[in-house]
């Protein structure tokens, strides 16, 4: 249906007044050699951030597919195993929290926190660290695309496939009630 999406070797960058810049990529070695240049401790760091991360993310990955477990016996379960109690933690943490337990120099941790915060929350809310955590196993896991022709020709696509099956999209059109027959969706009563 027309959409093509193309995967940049950099993913993310932060540019410093000073003309510094910290840029992460696809490739876990080349986001460890651009930290490095500000500080190499913190590369190091990275570098076993992203190690533990990566630990958790065919859990998370695989969570994302199913109706979540109940809150109460999902916390019973990872109080389970001393993995799992680390993650409670994370998941209590703030990303703000995060970043100053695992690095020192403030132009990495802004550079990570500024990445994070795209997901549009604050860096010191509580329950955001495990934003931060997850970041780079994804990052360095999956390729990120970009659709060529901006978003919306994700948008464009997804309507030329439904019109391929016969849908009818309308716009500015006012939805009165949605059918439901034997519990499941049958169609929309428009006003008027």
């Amino acid at each position: 249906f027309g959409l093509k999406y193309i995967y940049p070797e950099g993913i993310f960058s932060t540019i410093f007044d000073d003309q510094t810049s910290i840029i992460s990529y696809a490739d876990l070695d080349k986001t460890c050699e651009s930290i490095a240049k500000i500080s190499p401790r913190d590369a190091e760091a990275y570098r076993r951030f992203t190690a533990e991360g990566l630990k958790m993310l065919p859990m998370l990955t695989s969570s994302l597919y199913v109706p979540p477990t109940p809150q109460g016996a999902f916390m019973s379960l990872l109080d389970q195993s001393s993995q799992g109690r680390d993650l409670m933690r994370i998941m209590q943490c703030s990303m703000l929290d995060l970043v100053n337990e695992w690095f020192e120099h403030d132009k990495v941790k802004v550079h990570l926190l500024k990445f994070a915060c795209e997901t549009l929350v604050g860096p010191d809310e509580k329950g955001t660290g495990m934003v931060l955590f997850m970041l780079p196993g994804f990052v360095h896991s999956y390729p990120s695309g970009i659709p060529v022709g901006g978003s919306g020709a994700l948008t464009k696509a997804l309507v030329r496939c439904l019109e391929s099956y016969g849908a009818e999209l309308r716009t500015d059109a006012t939805l009165e009630k949605i059918l439901v027959e034997g519990g499941r969706a049958t169609g929309v009563r428009l006003a008027g």
